[in-house]
């Protein structure tokens, strides 16, 4: 679910590993050895987990936990019924618009965990974002928009300003806490789409890592529409996500 950023949001980092019950993590620990041999590409490492979200008359804080990225991907697709036990996890992302008002958004590559999945710019916390037992979701977002589609947040001749907006909280199978930016891009959709090839091109040339295989623009006032016209499986947010922002475009 998304509600709207009110309050200013505090992100906490406590050190401690997160502990699973024995029967829980055998199951995750079983599941993974699947993985290991169906998706070689993918890695168990340290993954940031909100234990729980506090609200106070002026700020949101959530508290975050380590675990692994086991834990995560077998709550995403298995999915645990314990609410005490969610891999709740934190992510920072940005809607970008261009210039004559479509929202970008990314078809993910054949090589992550939801291929050709329909999302915006962004992803999980990482231990650069961590400063003294706080994290800095603000560079989150800096750092994928800037692995993802090569632009940079504060260069003014690529995104005009943007808006920390919305907060995603957990809804159903979807255990999530994400910040979201809303973004005005410096150019339209034709200029947005030649300066990804070229992107593209030099990472293809490069050997680099491509995240995004394609992007696809919708028009910010028929999103609904235009978001249902693809067949791709897409990440729970984003059909929300776009509601409203059409909404608030009309």
């Amino acid at each position: 679910m998304i509600i709207k950023i009110d309050k200013k949001i505090e992100i906490l980092y406590d050190e401690t590993s997160i502990k699973l019950p024995e029967k829980l993590q055998e199951d995750i620990n079983k599941f993974w050895k699947e993985i290991e041999i169906n998706e070689p590409n993918l890695w168990d490492g340290e993954f940031i987990c909100v234990e729980r979200m506090e609200e106070t008359k002026d700020r949101i804080i959530l508290i975050c936990k380590k675990t692994k990225y086991s834990h995560y991907l077998y709550d995403e697709r298995i999915g645990i019924e314990d609410s005490r036990h969610w891999c709740s996890c934190l992510w920072g992302g940005i809607l970008l618009k261009t210039k004559d008002g479509y929202c970008v958004i990314g078809e993910s590559s054949e090589n992550t965990s939801l291929p050709f999945c329909m999302q915006i710019s962004g992803g999980g916390s990482e231990s650069a974002d961590r400063i003294n037992g706080k994290i800095n979701i603000h560079n989150t977002i800096k750092r994928e928009l800037e692995e993802e589609l090569n632009l940079k947040l504060e260069d003014t001749s690529e995104i005009l300003n943007y808006e920390m907006k919305y907060l995603e909280i957990p809804k159903g199978r979807r255990h999530a806490y994400g910040i979201i930016a809303v973004g005005n891009l410096n150019m339209t959709k034709k200029q947005m789409k030649h300066y990804y090839q070229n992107y593209m091109e030099g990472l293809k040339k490069n050997g680099g890592e491509i995240e995004f295989r394609d992007l696809k623009f919708i028009k910010i006032s028929n999103a609904i529409e235009g978001i249902n016209k693809f067949n791709n499986p897409k990440r729970e947010y984003i059909k929300e996500l776009l509601e409203i922002e059409q909404n608030n475009s009309n």
